[in-house]
């Protein structure tokens, strides 16, 4: 399997056929997609594409974040503390404005198909430099009616959907982190038998 996956041409330049020539008890220190970058000297081939996607974990996290303080009405401690170090994290403070979330959606092929998308990015960009609050949670309100139905969207529909003090969503993507690790656990593991 191992080899399957390193020798392939549509693999053997990726990220988990990398991960997969390292070594076994280093990699199981990896806890988190985040601690790629920390415990490895990625080739630079991948090296851009990982932080791009660690770029755009923390672009995006905000808007998962206030959508629980949104959701709380502002009653979720976590997500109010959150969203205040989120506001005050060096990446908002100097990368994000610049963030090119246009390359993202490129690289996915998502650019062209997904208009919607794409004008949410954008407004989320531009609203959560202006800093207005009431613009980001009505943008945040909109885009999961847009996405659910307004039956179905708990901001929108607040009184059918009553808050439980439960974080919802993810905190941050992790890119089918623990999946991948599992599976480089269970061919690492097979090699040793």
């Amino acid at each position: 399997m191992k080899q399957r996956i390193t020798l392939s041409s549509k693999t053997e330049h990726s990220l988990f056929a990398f991960l997969l020539h390292q070594d076994p008890e280093k990699l199981k220190l990896v806890e988190s997609f985040e601690m790629i970058g920390e415990m490895f000297d990625l080739p630079d081939h991948i090296k851009r594409m990982y932080q791009l996607a660690n770029k755009f974990n923390q672009f995006i996290s905000g808007a998962n974040i206030r959508y629980n303080v949104i959701l709380s009405k502002q009653e979720n401690e976590d997500a109010v503390e959150e969203w205040e170090k989120w506001l005050s994290s060096s990446f908002v403070k100097n990368e994000f404005s610049s963030f090119p979330y246009l390359e993202v959606l490129s690289l996915l092929h998502i650019d062209r198909r997904n208009i919607r998308l794409k004008n949410f990015l954008r407004d989320w960009q531009k609203l959560a430099i202006d800093g207005d609050v009431d613009e980001i949670d009505n943008l945040l309100i909109n885009r999961e009616v847009e996405l659910k139905s307004k039956d179905r969207a708990k901001l929108y529909n607040s009184k059918a959907f009553s808050y439980d003090g439960k974080w919802v969503g993810i905190r941050s993507l992790d890119y089918r982190f623990r999946v991948a690790k599992a599976i480089i656990n269970d061919i690492l593991d097979g090699l040793e038998e």
